[in-house]
């Protein structure tokens, strides 16, 4: 199960972060916190988090194009390997799109950057490009959200969201 709940974060938005607090160790345990009003196909998402803790990952990852719980994309960011990577989960199955090594460090914030427009999807780390990835699997609009990994705990803070800008 999960626990997500508003946590104090001195250095949050308002001294405050969402956080997922269950603790549960499981590696294929993936909880998400979708906003079912946030829809969108297109856009041009900033997520800032700080990756707090977690002894087999600490994730933080955004949610979008989210059809269920089941069939979604996510880009994660992952402190304790230091990768960013774009999935895409499809009945419940994790395909990994692309991978690159970042500089990411625990206790933290930083933001974590997704332009979906069609079928590219562009990648950023703290305002540094790290790659581009072409998928056709999920078309759709869909609903957005975070999602963190196993015991993971990470405070998400801010979610920017713009239509992404023409090529």
């Amino acid at each position: 199960t999960s626990e997500w709940r508003a946590v104090a974060d001195p250095d949050g938005p308002n001294g405050w972060a969402l956080a997922e607090t269950a603790g549960d160790p499981t590696v294929s345990r993936f909880p998400l916190c979708i906003a079912e009003r946030a829809v969108g196909r297109d856009l041009d998402a900033t997520l800032r988090f700080k990756a707090v803790s977690g002894t087999r990952a600490q994730v933080a990852g955004l949610i979008f194009r989210a059809q269920s719980a089941n069939d979604y994309y996510f880009v994660q960011a992952n402190a304790l390997d230091k990768t960013v990577r774009l999935y895409r989960m499809e009945k419940g199955k994790r395909n990994q799109l692309a991978r690159k090594d970042a500089p990411i460090d625990a206790g933290k914030w930083h933001s974590l950057r997704i332009v979906a427009a069609n079928d590219h999807f562009e990648v950023a780390l703290d305002g540094k490009p790290l790659f581009e990835v072409t998928d056709r699997s999920l078309p759709q609009s869909g609903a957005m959200g975070v999602i963190t990994q196993a015991d993971s705990v990470t405070h998400f803070g801010s979610l920017l969201l713009s239509p992404p800008q023409p090529r």
